[in-house]
């Protein structure tokens, strides 16, 4: 297990986070801190179907927020940011 974690969190540090080329079960091996601290919103938001539902529920306020995406009121241009940073889901 700890060669796999350091192969997915090198990989995650050469690649800038990007998660295309791990197989799912390897997904669902990575700590929760990792995708925290080394993954893209976006790619949270690619890879959500393949996380266990433990990560998933740790990791919902990283996920990108597209409720409020493109609005009058918040984060018009620009990719949408994730929920934890919306101006609008702070206040829900």
């Amino acid at each position: 297990m700890t060669n796999q974690l350091d192969f997915i969190i090198h990989h995650l540090e050469r690649t800038g986070g990007s998660l295309v080329d791990l197989q799912p079960r390897l997904i669902r091996q990575i700590p929760v801190w990792a995708l925290k601290t080394r993954v893209q919103p976006i790619w949270i938001e690619a890879m959500w179907n393949f996380l266990s539902e433990e990560q998933q529920e740790q990791l919902f306020h990283y996920r990108l927020c597209l409720k409020h995406y493109n609005t009058s009121r918040c984060h018009v241009d620009g990719p949408a940011p994730p929920i934890y940073k919306c101006s609008q889901c702070k206040y829900m």
